[in-house]
């Protein structure tokens, strides 16, 4: 009688169990060859699902000293609302044209570091494609 009763309880704890592959990366996605194509949403709620994955994502790039992210939008940037970012690790002086856009920007995500002070909801690390996204009005 006991036996019966507890394996509707674990069905029901692995049914209800986070999978890191629903969640996460597809086959062969979340490499430099494949980037997984994310929204910053998602990666901001889950980042442990996506730690160590070349990822691509959409936002607002600032370059700033000691501030240097992508936030998912220009007021988030404006309001000093750091957990709606990733801190970003560009080489210094190289793509200071790029501040202030919206673009598109792929690189290693690391739910760990978060940048000066701990500030923002993880980081982007060895950026390897940065392009202009939106409108250019």
């Amino acid at each position: 009688m006991a036996r019966t009763l507890l394996w509707p309880a674990v069905l029901s704890a692995v049914l209800s169990a986070p999978s890191s592959v629903s969640a996460g990366a597809g086959a062969g996605e979340g490499t430099p060859e494949s980037p997984l194509d994310i929204s910053m949403i998602a990666l901001i709620s889950d980042p442990a699902a996506y730690d160590g994955l070349f990822v691509r994502v959409e936002g607002y790039l600032s370059l700033e000293f000691e501030g240097t992210a992508i936030y998912l939008h220009r007021e988030d940037c404006e309001n000093f609302l750091y957990r709606n970012g990733l801190w970003v690790e560009v080489p210094s002086g190289e793509w200071s044209e790029w501040t202030g856009r919206y673009v598109l920007l792929e690189g290693w995500f690391d739910s760990d570091e978060k940048g000066h002070m701990g500030l923002w909801s993880g980081s982007i690390t060895g950026v390897g494609r940065l392009a202009e996204w939106g409108s250019t009005s």
